[in-house]
């Protein structure tokens, strides 16, 4: 999300030249871009604040502002998905896993590419059904290592295999 809110509102992507983008390429992994229930946490504090228990208040002071803004249907995320996905001229790949208990549901993760953005949303476990990284593996786990290193260099998969 800090990405995506660096090309969207902060000059990370230029709306009208796209050659003029400060970033071409975006690799995220597990990342919230649609939010995130935080497994059942969101729905028991549904229900806490049905009975007057200010959670998103309390969590706005316990846990964080960044914590709020990556709850599913949070201001800011209509805000950063208000204008579509994707900025134009910037390529992203999405990484995500289907055994991902912290972005839940995991595809939320998964972007829409725009006009003029391609985007490569990956499961972890595409060719690889036997991959069990979780979303605190993604950034140690080989095949998703791998994702990323093909995303920033295209050629690397010509010259070396992908792990399972």
């Amino acid at each position: 999300m800090v990405t995506r809110q660096y090309l969207r509102f902060l000059g990370g992507a230029d709306h009208s030249n796209s050659s003029l983008n400060k970033v071409h390429t975006v690799v995220t992994l597990g990342a919230t871009n649609h939010g995130t229930t935080f497994g059942t946490t969101q729905l028991l504090g549904g229900i806490a604040e049905a009975f007057g228990v200010p959670v998103r208040a309390l969590a706005n002071v316990t846990l964080g502002q960044s914590y709020v803004q990556q709850m599913a249907g949070s201001p800011f995320l209509h805000l950063l998905n208000a204008g579509g996905d994707t900025d134009p001229g910037v390529s992203y790949t999405v990484v995500a896993s289907r055994n991902d208990t912290v972005s839940t549901p995991p595809e939320a993760t998964f972007l829409s590419a725009g006009p003029g953005a391609n985007v490569n949303n990956v499961w972890v476990q595409d060719g690889c059904s036997s991959n069990t990284a979780a979303h605190d593996q993604l950034t140690t786990d080989p095949r998703a290592v791998y994702i990323i290193q093909r995303a920033l260099d295209p050629a690397y998969g010509d010259r070396n295999p992908a792990p399972c």
